[in-house]
């Protein structure tokens, strides 16, 4: 196999510079100095068609490169504005929304605590109202209580008194029996009874 020759022609150098092993030249002076290409890789151009596929295989790194890098400056600092906005953006919206969300977490608790305490003044009305209520019926407890009492003790009295009068009464019985049974009945003569003259009954003394 003969060997690959190589190049040993100059070129000037506004066009490239010539690469030793002759494989290609630097496209180094194609690109002005400050721009993105100039900054990247250099890319090598092939001098033999023999040798495209290895260039193609070389200078994919270099186009990858010269693919991904922002064009200009003034992009990327407009790329970088605009995600500054975005995110600017994206942040008062955010604080919005939690402004808002607080806002009606503080309504909503302002409702409950005016409910609450609504509720809480209608319970201490109903509760004054059982207390009265109660107390009232306690009072007509007690009276009624005492007032039973009272006919209780009057009745009480009225049986004692009865009882003591039924006693008399069945003494005074038992004594006038036992006197009819012991005592001489005296024979009633008309010379003992009073006259229509003697209405005092003196004569017959």
């Amino acid at each position: 196999m003969e060997p690959i020759p190589t190049m040993k022609t100059g070129i000037p150098a506004a066009r490239g510079t010539l690469l030793p092993s002759g494989f290609g030249l630097i496209s180094a002076g194609l690109f002005p100095a400050g721009s993105a290409q100039s900054t990247a890789r250099p890319c090598v151009t092939p001098a033999f068609p023999a040798l495209q596929l290895l260039h193609s295989a070389a200078s994919l790194p270099c186009r990858l490169e010269a693919a991904t890098a922002p064009a200009t400056s003034d992009s990327y600092s407009d790329r970088a504005s605009s995600r500054s906005s975005a995110y600017s953006r994206r942040e008062n919206r955010l604080a919005a929304l939690s402004s808002r969300a607080e806002e009606e977490s503080n309504r909503d608790y302002k409702k409950l605590y005016e409910s609450a305490l609504s509720e809480n003044q209608k319970l201490k009305s109903k509760l004054q109202e059982a207390q009265l209520e109660l107390a009232d019926i306690k009072s007509k407890l007690e009276k009624a209580a005492q007032q039973k009492q009272e006919k209780t003790s009057d009745r009480s009295s009225m049986l004692e008194m009865e009882k003591r009068e039924k006693r008399a009464l069945e003494r005074k019985l038992s004594e006038m029996e036992e006197e009819m049974k012991n005592g001489p009945l005296r024979p009633v003569c008309c010379a003992s009874l009073p006259s229509e003259e003697d209405p005092g009954g003196t004569a017959s003394l």
